[in-house]
Protein backbone atom coordinates (compact mmCIF):
# COMPACT_ATOMS: atom_id res chain seq x y z
CA UNK A 1 0.00 0.00 0.00
CA UNK A 2 3.23 1.96 0.95
CA UNK A 3 4.65 2.36 -2.81
CA UNK A 4 1.07 2.11 -4.50
CA UNK A 5 0.82 5.47 -2.49
CA UNK A 6 4.13 7.03 -3.64
CA UNK A 7 3.44 5.89 -6.94
CA UNK A 8 0.13 7.97 -7.29
CA UNK A 9 1.84 10.95 -5.30
CA UNK A 10 4.46 11.16 -7.75
CA UNK A 11 2.58 10.41 -10.53
CA UNK A 12 -0.20 13.78 -9.85
CA UNK A 13 2.90 15.84 -9.15
CA UNK A 14 3.88 15.22 -12.66
CA UNK A 15 0.20 15.57 -14.09
CA UNK A 16 0.46 18.99 -11.66
CA UNK A 17 3.60 20.21 -13.84
CA UNK A 18 2.78 19.59 -17.15
CA UNK A 19 -0.65 21.48 -16.54
CA UNK A 20 1.08 24.44 -15.06
CA UNK A 21 3.45 24.04 -17.92
CA UNK A 22 0.71 24.23 -19.92
CA UNK A 23 -1.57 26.72 -18.26
CA UNK A 24 1.94 28.90 -18.44
CA UNK A 25 2.76 28.45 -22.38
CA UNK A 26 -1.28 29.54 -23.06
CA UNK A 27 -1.02 32.62 -20.47
CA UNK A 28 2.27 34.17 -22.47
CA UNK A 29 0.48 33.24 -25.76
CA UNK A 30 -2.83 34.76 -25.31
CA UNK A 31 -3.34 37.18 -21.91
CA UNK A 32 -0.84 38.81 -19.38
CA UNK A 33 0.57 36.46 -17.47
CA UNK A 34 -0.80 38.33 -13.93
CA UNK A 35 -4.38 38.67 -14.80
CA UNK A 36 -4.14 35.02 -16.42
CA UNK A 37 -2.99 33.57 -12.86
CA UNK A 38 -5.37 35.89 -10.70
CA UNK A 39 -8.67 34.72 -12.33
CA UNK A 40 -8.04 31.75 -14.32
CA UNK A 41 -5.02 29.59 -13.90
CA UNK A 42 -5.40 26.25 -11.84
CA UNK A 43 -1.32 26.60 -10.61
CA UNK A 44 -2.49 28.40 -7.29
CA UNK A 45 -4.86 25.20 -6.82
CA UNK A 46 -2.51 22.41 -7.69
CA UNK A 47 -0.01 24.00 -5.23
CA UNK A 48 -2.61 24.21 -2.42
CA UNK A 49 -2.90 20.08 -3.15
CA UNK A 50 0.74 19.67 -3.37
CA UNK A 51 1.35 21.43 -0.20
CA UNK A 52 -1.45 19.40 1.36
CA UNK A 53 -0.23 16.23 0.05
CA UNK A 54 3.54 16.66 1.27
CA UNK A 55 2.36 18.20 4.75
CA UNK A 56 0.72 15.44 6.82
CA UNK A 57 -1.08 16.38 9.93
CA UNK A 58 -4.76 16.30 10.80
CA UNK A 59 -5.71 19.78 9.19
CA UNK A 60 -4.08 19.26 5.91
CA UNK A 61 -5.92 15.91 5.83
CA UNK A 62 -9.55 17.84 6.55
CA UNK A 63 -8.54 20.46 3.90
CA UNK A 64 -7.97 17.72 1.35
CA UNK A 65 -11.00 15.95 2.42
CA UNK A 66 -13.07 19.09 1.95
CA UNK A 67 -11.06 20.12 -1.73
CA UNK A 68 -11.57 17.04 -2.86
CA UNK A 69 -15.07 17.00 -1.99
CA UNK A 70 -16.27 20.44 -3.06
CA UNK A 71 -14.18 19.20 -6.84
CA UNK A 72 -16.42 16.81 -6.86
CA UNK A 73 -19.52 19.16 -6.10
CA UNK A 74 -17.99 21.57 -8.47
CA UNK A 75 -17.22 19.43 -11.45
CA UNK A 76 -20.52 17.06 -11.49
CA UNK A 77 -23.03 20.76 -10.35
CA UNK A 78 -21.10 23.53 -11.75
CA UNK A 79 -19.20 21.72 -14.77
CA UNK A 80 -22.00 20.11 -16.58
CA UNK A 81 -23.59 23.58 -17.15
CA UNK A 82 -20.17 25.99 -17.42
CA UNK A 83 -19.04 26.80 -20.86
CA UNK A 84 -15.20 26.47 -19.87
CA UNK A 85 -13.34 25.07 -17.19
CA UNK A 86 -14.25 25.09 -13.94
CA UNK A 87 -12.41 26.55 -10.64
CA UNK A 88 -11.53 22.77 -9.67
CA UNK A 89 -11.21 21.55 -13.35
CA UNK A 90 -7.38 21.77 -13.63
CA UNK A 91 -7.47 18.86 -16.36
CA UNK A 92 -9.00 20.75 -18.54
CA UNK A 93 -5.74 21.95 -20.84
CA UNK A 94 -4.00 18.55 -21.19
CA UNK A 95 -7.91 17.23 -22.77
CA UNK A 96 -8.06 20.08 -24.95
CA UNK A 97 -4.59 20.33 -26.75
CA UNK A 98 -5.08 16.28 -27.00
CA UNK A 99 -7.53 16.29 -29.02
CA UNK A 100 -5.38 16.54 -32.34
CA UNK A 101 -3.57 12.99 -31.30
CA UNK A 102 -4.66 9.36 -31.43
CA UNK A 103 -4.37 8.55 -28.26
CA UNK A 104 -6.90 11.37 -26.44
CA UNK A 105 -9.17 9.50 -24.08
CA UNK A 106 -6.32 8.10 -22.57
CA UNK A 107 -4.98 11.26 -21.97
CA UNK A 108 -8.64 12.34 -21.28
CA UNK A 109 -8.62 9.74 -18.41
CA UNK A 110 -5.28 10.02 -16.73
CA UNK A 111 -5.56 13.60 -16.59
CA UNK A 112 -9.03 13.52 -15.04
CA UNK A 113 -9.79 16.05 -12.50
CA UNK A 114 -12.78 13.47 -11.30
CA UNK A 115 -10.64 10.62 -11.16
CA UNK A 116 -8.05 12.31 -9.02
CA UNK A 117 -10.81 14.14 -7.00
CA UNK A 118 -12.71 10.85 -6.40
CA UNK A 119 -10.00 8.24 -5.87
CA UNK A 120 -8.22 11.01 -3.62
CA UNK A 121 -11.17 10.78 -1.15
CA UNK A 122 -11.76 7.15 -1.30
CA UNK A 123 -7.66 6.97 -0.26
CA UNK A 124 -7.74 9.70 2.37
CA UNK A 125 -10.54 7.77 4.25
CA UNK A 126 -8.79 4.56 4.50
CA UNK A 127 -7.16 3.41 7.84
CA UNK A 128 -3.64 3.60 5.92
CA UNK A 129 -3.68 6.98 4.99
CA UNK A 130 -5.26 8.51 8.03
CA UNK A 131 -2.44 6.50 10.40
CA UNK A 132 0.26 8.47 8.66
CA UNK A 133 -1.98 12.09 9.08
CA UNK A 134 -3.04 11.33 12.50
CA UNK A 135 0.33 9.80 13.59
CA UNK A 136 -0.17 9.41 17.83
CA UNK A 137 3.66 9.46 18.18
CA UNK A 138 3.95 12.64 16.36
CA UNK A 139 0.81 14.04 18.52
CA UNK A 140 2.37 13.06 21.95
CA UNK A 141 5.62 14.57 20.84
CA UNK A 142 4.29 17.59 19.81
CA UNK A 143 2.13 17.64 23.40
CA UNK A 144 5.63 17.09 25.31
CA UNK A 145 7.29 19.99 23.42
CA UNK A 146 4.47 22.47 24.76
CA UNK A 147 5.42 24.23 28.01
CA UNK A 148 3.53 23.37 30.83
CA UNK A 149 1.05 25.34 32.65
CA UNK A 150 1.13 25.57 36.16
Amino acid sequence: MSMLLKIGKWYWMAVFIVVAVLETIHAFQHESLLKWTLYYSHIPLMLFITLLIFHRNWLSWLFMITLCAFGLYNLFTWGLIASGPTSMDFGFWPSYLSNIYPYRRIIKISTSPEFFYFFTLILYLTKPVRKKYFNPEKLASEESILPQSS
